[in-house]
């Protein structure tokens, strides 16, 4: 017996050395090509390397009303440890899950385990500076610990479920909501789960209101919502059709057929079913969610596995077709994704576009929201980026940058470069690509033809401009 408990932790000790091993990979490939993956590490790194009380960067100057706790926690480290922070967190986290799953005795947890690892979503999570990575796990290590039947352990798991706040506002509203369905829906000891949910609730006020202290009310503009509907709801949620943080298609398909064999028995576990159906309606709207769907997906597509190949085919080569190509569709999913991170924005031309902007004179430069964190990091200004949540004149900036981004009059465009005082203006491929079609419309009109604009950088599909007198 003693050997087959050695057996049993050995192999699952190797699986766990295994998945590390596939988590970290992208990590090493990107740190060695140079930088970070996307537009919100440089905000974190940014962050982490001044953690300010006031931003003299972002939107040209704004109170630092951000969620401290991510840049807090990578300052503590040595620069050198930075790409592989959100690796860390999430490689915790994948234990958790492990554990988080015999605590709710669920069964073939590593199929679970492999379907969660080969996700698109953790593959995000693992390989870019995120500010969702710590949260998980907070929430996660919570969660497990208010399941243990210690009660020293359920205090312990209290405090845990605190901190998420700092962390993200969005998220800790969904953990309290999950506190709130495992309270309501039969799990035992619920007083604990009562405690942890009125903390989280007491600490997300907390810290929200001492934002709004320094602040004020928070911007509710978001220029992504104006995209929101069906289609880009699908798109957010499934990888394969263009979700930077989504889910694989063929995952949620196992999913689907794993709810339907478990069907019957929802009454017997209705918090499980209900939290399904609490997170997936969430997912529509926000990528905190998305991130805790794919936990869940895992869980149910292993029992879609599961049930395909225990389940009578009267045509076992179809059975066998049919499991292939839903396990190299899995496996070809996460491959190019992982390929889409590797060789994701910013590329080289872009790094080597803001060293050349750190090195010239102090001054505001303009280009559209998307560029805003590249551009602080690189020690300027920018007119807007990304973090609309309680920054200043949000809505009226972005509709400035609009305009200013379309007008071919330059006599309007002036009158913008004045009033934000605007020195340089920042354009590259995917940018012109993204706005003008390929086209010379709007704002690149003006800088091709404009006498009073020079073009002092064109290297690798980058340009930069600046505006004379």
């Amino acid at each position: 017996m003693n050997w087959q408990k050695f057996t049993k932790y050995s192999a699952e000790m190797i699986i766990l050395l295994l998945i590390a091993v596939m988590l970290i990979a992208i990590p090493l490939i990107r740190n060695h090509n140079g930088g970070f993956i996307g537009r919100e590490s440089y905000f974190i790194a940014r962050m982490a390397e001044t953690t300010p009380y006031y931003d003299t960067l972002s939107y040209s100057g704004r109170v630092s009303g951000y969620n401290i706790g991510t840049p807090y926690l990578l300052s503590l480290l040595p620069t050198e440890y930075w790409p592989f922070f959100s690796f860390g967190f999430a490689y915790l986290s994948v234990i958790l899950f492990w554990l988080l799953l015999g605590r709710f005795g669920i069964e073939n947890r590593k199929v679970s385990l492999l379907l969660l690892v080969l996700s698109p979503t953790l593959l995000f999570l693992t390989s870019t500076l995120n500010q969702l990575v710590v949260p998980l796990f907070l929430l996660l290590l919570s969660l497990l610990l208010l399941n243990f039947k210690n009660r020293l352990m359920k205090i312990i798991g209290i405090p845990f479920a605190l901190l998420i706040p700092l962390f993200d506002f969005v998220f800790a509203a969904i953990s309290f909501a999950i506190l709130i369905i495992f309270l309501l829906l039969g799990r035992k000891d619920r007083k604990y789960f009562c405690c942890a949910a009125i903390g989280i609730l007491l600490s997300t006020l907390s810290y929200f209101f001492f934002t709004y202290s320094r602040t004020g009310w928070p911007s509710m503009f978001n220029p992504e919502n104006q995209f929101f509907g069906l289609n880009y709801a699908l798109r957010a949620i499934v990888s394969d059709f263009g979700g930077y943080a989504g889910i694989s298609l063929f995952a949620l398909i196992l999913s689907f057929i794993g709810a339907i064999s478990i069907w019957q028995k929802k009454y017997s576990r209705l918090d499980i079913f209900f939290l399904v159906f609490f997170i997936l309606f969430l997912s529509f709207f926000r990528i905190e969610a998305i991130i805790l769907l794919s936990l869940l997906v895992a869980v149910f597509a292993s029992l879609g596995f599961v049930y395909l190949t225990k389940a009578h085919w009267e045509n076992l080569t179809l059975k066998w077709l049919v499991l292939l190509i839903i396990v190299c569709g899995a496996l070809f999913s996460a491959l190019a994704y992982s390929k889409e991170l590797v060789n994701g924005e910013p590329n080289q031309g872009t790094l080597f576009a803001m060293e050349f902007l750190s090195s010239k004179e102090d001054g505001v430069v303009f280009s559209d929201y998307s560029r805003g964190n590249w551009i602080a990091y690189s020690g300027k200004k920018n007119v807007l980026d990304q973090n609309f949540l309680f920054a200043p004149h949000a809505k009226e900036r972005f509709a400035d940058s609009r305009t200013l981004l379309y007008t071919r009059d330059y006599n309007e465009a002036s009158k913008l470069f004045r009033k934000y005082e605007i020195k340089y203006i920042w354009m590259d491929d995917g940018l012109k690509a993204k706005l003008y079609s390929g086209k010379e419309e709007g704002l690149l009109f003006l800088l091709q033809y404009s006498s009073n604009i020079t073009n002092i950088y064109n290297q690798d599909g980058v340009q930069i401009w600046k505006i004379e007198g």
